[in-house]
């Protein structure tokens, strides 16, 4: 850590005071100061905070609100050893240094997400969640036994607010830098007796951050459309029913990479189309020739149907909860400049969209009562039953646009130097006429010749899940309480990959003769049914039709044991693990890497939580010690981005959260500090660095994944990853966000100032752990102050974001076929200024 770094941090963790709830400051008297009771659902039941034996971070709707948050995003600032990156069609969720960014469409995520009870097997479905919310909950460590597969590392739990009994309407207006307008309206009716509604919306637009000096057009310009839809009804006594329904239109110019590192060569080369061109981290610009977009719907509804059973069976407040639910990921557009530059060289596109859909239901039991047959001092349950269905369906076109700049962009990305090679200047001298030459005849559409080099991809993918779960919280003795639970799941995966390639056509004529078919495999090292084209050779690609499949059982137990001296205070041990499951990688451009072996997460906590100072502060620690088996993990290779499973990872680390009110009228202080040393117990076989060759230190030729330790038939490089640190895992985390609001009785006036000090320490932003992809440490500074009425009818904010004017990248990779360049995706925005004015009715 640098020694600036660690001034960031101490400046965070002043007081050592860490947030589990955070909300707007009121002004009260000495005497009142004490912090309302958090009431969680983080185990399908509804519990105070301080009673739920995990690690959690609970935001507050009013403080996402005052804050001023653009996106989903931002919510990681605020909460220890969490990362969230996300957008319409691919997100990196991360807790405690552990998570598989979804950059691969197909992919499950180690981090779930339920928005409302139900769980979506997608985190994107979470950007359409920023407004109108109760509490986000950042639960850490697997939540398999309650929550299934696929939240080995943690969970999202979001809330949204429920229609409430009087009628009221807000509108909030927030305008920020780089022409960035957002609209949210709510509007709540009691209907009828029994009956709530409540409408909302988010509509955000955008100018763009970065400017695509090629195009002259702006990227990172998102622009989200979301409306929700959510209906209360209390028909009879006892039962209760929530129907929602949302729809989020996502869009935005999606050329997001920048080449920040390239050779004299390849920098000439790129100059030659883009005379704009730079590769200065810090310019907010960047040059692709594919006009790349991002373009979704994302939806979905549910059903909740809640039956208060009351004493049925002896049980006290035994309750019956159904959950029917329906979502969609409907991906209208993605496309991929996959050298990020603007040679004309390789592209990937969507063919038609790419829809993801589920759904599931769960019916479930939850009770407790004073004893279990007589014996104890109290016992709580939750058990149900599970279904899961899903089925994903992606058609790509990887495409080399031109071949006379793909032989130029060959010659470039080879020769660093400047200098061309004998070799690489006869491929730049052939390449160039070859590529003019059919160019001509593709321009003559002579029939029967397609020269198109192109290959078509397909993925299409069922999944079908089913599980059945409990568990239970005894006090055998009266402070004392045993915790024990476990689920068992069943789940199979189907699908059917393909990608066929357009065949240079003089070797496709003569490819059937025995010689022929002999000397194409000795060259490309592949059978000759793969196929022979610029795509293969470039690309790694090979013809096929496959049909995959996996079928996995989840066994996902909880163990546990709870101190509870008052209903303000308990500690406790847990045991549990987690499972993900496997899969198929969404651009199966050849037979091999199509499948991934499932994750399993074993986890160790130990934690307590309680209020202080007579209810003024509240104050949470946690430690754990969590091991991963078979670690699923997103590496760019051949032009495309696929999930591998390293051999295995161990996180370990802590964190402290606390939210004080000090006795100062008006004062608050919240933080949130934490420590995860992620790193891999065992991956002999990493992907090496960019531009390592054979015979550099620490470089080996692959070994087959099945242990025989023997060489992999092909040339890949790999390095040995032991010990060393997971990618995007930061050690330390922390945030401090102190408050103060004051009377200004003279103008009938609440007036409140804060400021966000935010650190994040160091992270390798690839799986290679090149130090030129790592990422330093960043302190952020947000101040802002809001006016407002005491009455809440207004307030305006003014907020100035990133003060110290961070730069931030989340990726970095290798320029495809150019060892030792780089592009890299930048997320922050620079210093910016936000304003927002909130209406009440």
């Amino acid at each position: 850590m640098t020694h600036s770094g660690w001034r960031g941090l101490q400046a965070c963790a002043l007081a050592t005071l860490t947030l589990p709830t955070l909300g707007l400051a009121n002004i009260e008297d000495e005497a009142q100061r004490v912090l309302p009771t958090v009431v969680v659902t983080a185990q399908k039941t509804k519990q105070t905070q301080e009673q739920v034996p995990v690690s959690m971070t609970t935001i507050d709707g009013d403080f996402i609100k005052e804050i001023g948050a653009l996106d989903v995003d931002t919510i990681q600032n605020y909460s220890a050893n969490t990362t969230i990156l996300m957008t319409s069609s691919a997100a990196q969720v991360s807790v405690r240094g552990l998570g598989t960014p979804n950059s691969n469409q197909a992919s499950d995520p180690s981090v779930g997400t339920v928005v409302d009870g139900v769980f979506y097997g997608r985190s994107s479905f979470a950007t359409a969640f920023i407004d109108d919310l109760d509490r986000f909950e950042v639960l850490r460590g697997p939540q398999g036994t309650l929550f299934g597969k696929n939240s080995t590392a943690g969970l999202l739990n979001v809330t949204t607010r429920a229609p409430e009994e009087d009628a009221s309407a807000r509108m909030v207006v927030l305008t920020a830098g780089y022409g960035e307008r957002t609209y949210r309206p709510m509007l709540n009716l009691p209907m009828m007796p029994g009956v709530k509604v409540r409408v909302s919306g988010n509509y955000s637009m955008s100018d763009g951050i970065l400017y695509n000096t090629y195009l002259r057009r702006d990227e990172r310009n998102p622009h989200l459309y979301t409306s929700r839809l959510r209906i209360s009804v209390e028909p009879v006594a006892g039962w209760r029913g929530d129907l929602e329904g949302f729809v989020s239109n996502q869009y935005q110019n999606f050329n997001i990479f920048k080449i920040t590192s390239a050779s004299p060569a390849m920098q000439q080369l790129i100059q030659s189309y883009d005379a704009n061109f730079d590769s200065n981290p810090k310019s907010n610009r960047n040059s692709s020739n594919v006009p790349s977009t991002e373009s979704a719907q994302i939806s979905g509804a549910n059903l909740t149907l809640t039956h208060d059973m009351g004493g049925t069976f002896g049980i006290r407040n035994l309750d019956l909860t159904s959950i029917t639910a329906y979502g969609e990921q409907y991906t209208k557009a993605r496309d991929l400049d996959a050298d990020f530059t603007p040679v004309p060289f390789i592209r990937d596109t969507l063919t038609e969209p790419s829809p993801y859909r589920q759904f599931s239901q769960e019916l479930r039991f939850s009770g407790d009562h004073p004893d279990l047959f007589g014996w104890g001092h109290g016992f709580s349950f939750v058990s149900g039953l599970y279904f899961f269905n899903s089925n994903f369906r992606t058609s790509d076109n990887f495409q080399i646009e031109r071949l006379d700049a793909a032989g130029k962009y060959f010659y470039a990305a080879n020769t660093p130097s400047g200098t061309p090679s004998v070799a690489n200047g006869v491929t730049y001298r052939l390449l160039t006429p070859v590529g003019d030459l059919i160019s001509i005849l593709n321009g003559l559409n002579v029939p029967g010749i397609n020269l198109d080099q192109a290959a078509r991809v397909n993925l299409n993918q069922r999944d079908k899940a089913y599980a059945v779960y409990g568990q239970f919280e005894q006090f055998f003795l009266p402070e004392w309480s045993l915790i024990g639970g476990l689920r068992f799941g069943f789940e199979k995966k189907q699908g059917l990959a393909s990608s066929q390639s357009n065949s240079l056509p003089a070797v496709n004529a003569v490819a059937g003769l025995p010689v022929v078919t002999t000397v194409i495999s000795q060259v490309t090292g592949k059978p000759s049914s793969c196929g022979v084209s610029l795509i293969s050779l470039i690309a790694d690609q090979c013809n096929h039709v496959t049909a995959i499949s996996n079928s996995e059982r989840d066994f996902s137990p909880k163990l546990g044991v709870k101190w509870s001296p008052d209903k303000r205070t308990s500690a406790y041990a847990t045991f549990s693990r987690g499972f993900k499951s496997g899969g198929f990688n969404a651009l199966p451009l050849s037979p091999d890497n199509l499948q991934f072996g499932p994750e399993r997460a074993t986890s160790y906590e130990l934690g307590a939580k309680t209020r202080l100072f007579g209810g003024s502060m509240n104050v949470s620690a946690s430690v754990f010690n969590t091991d991963f088996d078979n670690l699923q993990i997103s590496s760019f290779q051949n032009n495309s981005f696929v999930i591998l499973n390293a051999a295995a990872a161990r996180s370990r680390g802590f964190e402290l959260d606390s939210h004080w009110l000090p006795p100062v009228t008006g004062l608050s202080l919240y933080s949130s500090v934490g420590f995860a040393e992620a790193r891999y117990k065992s991956y002999y076989n990493a992907p090496a660095k960019s531009g390592s060759k054979s015979g550099d230190p620490g470089v080996h030729n692959c070994t087959d994944s099945s242990g025989s330790g023997a060489p992999t038939s092909s040339s890949t490089l790999c390095q040995d990853l032991s010990g060393k640190p997971l990618a995007f895992a930061p050690l330390w985390t922390a945030s401090l966000v102190p408050s103060y609001s004051r009377n200004v009785e003279s103008l009938g006036l609440i007036a409140t100032f804060s400021m966000d000090l935010l650190y994040r320490d160091s992270r390798y932003l690839d799986v290679d752990d090149d130090d030129k992809k790592l990422q330093p440490s960043n302190t952020v500074i947000n101040a802002r102050a809001i006016v407002g009425r005491p009455d809440e009818n207004w307030s305006v904010t003014v907020a100035a974001q990133n003060l110290t004017n961070q730069l931030i990248f989340d990726q970095v990779v290798g320029q495809p076929l150019a060892p030792g360049n780089f592009a890299s995706v930048r997320t922050d925005r620079g210093r910016f200024y936000t304003a927002s004015l909130t209406l009440n009715f």
